[in-house]
């Protein structure tokens, strides 16, 4: 590959040197209001910056607008802001990326309250039950008592009766019994 002096390949010093005469072929006015238009956009995403700064909360919008009004004025086209462009890409992807995390934190942690909430009411539920099974079982067996003390004074009123009604019937077995060892 045949260079020049200067260490430039003879294709890039072409293409300079038409990029030179295409400049020179345009009027100064042209020029001028190209670069008029380049500040002026600067100038404009500047304030859509600011702008988006105090109305837009989310970091992600901020870039986004930005990054339209970049290509707006065409900015994104010109070569000395291509490495600007880029970046702003770059920006714009990690914020998009850390509010998709910051998002699915925030729906993990409703999730993990929304479970944690369900088991506290699951367990009280259960509490519950378990606190008026004890309270149904505790009546049973007052009923219970009642009943069996109901039920031993009845046998107990029997007994008596059964004693004054045949007050020899107790040693009638006892002479019964004796008589069938002899």
């Amino acid at each position: 590959m045949i260079s020049t002096c200067n260490s430039i390949p003879i294709g890039q010093a072409e293409t300079r040197q038409k990029d030179v005469r295409e400049m020179e072929i345009r009027s100064d006015g042209q020029h001028i209001d190209e670069k008029y238009i380049a500040a002026g956009a600067a100038a404009d995403s500047h304030l859509e910056l600011d702008h988006s700064k105090r109305f837009f909360d989310s970091k992600e919008e901020i870039a986004r607008r930005f990054e339209l009004s970049f290509m707006e004025y065409g900015l994104d086209k010109l070569p000395q802001y291509e490495k600007l462009n880029q970046r702003l890409s770059q920006l714009s992807d990690a914020v998009s990326e850390k509010e998709l995390k910051e998002k699915l934190v925030r729906q993990s942690r409703t999730e993990a309250e929304k479970v944690r909430l369900f088991v506290e009411q699951a367990v009280s539920e259960v509490e519950k039950v378990a606190q008026q099974q004890l309270c149904d079982a505790a009546k049973r067996l007052e009923a219970a008592e009642i009943a069996l003390a109901t039920q031993t004074k009845r046998l107990r009123c029997k007994h008596e009766e059964v004693i004054m009604r045949n007050p020899n019937h107790g040693n009638d077995k006892k002479a019964t019994q004796a008589v069938r060892k002899k």
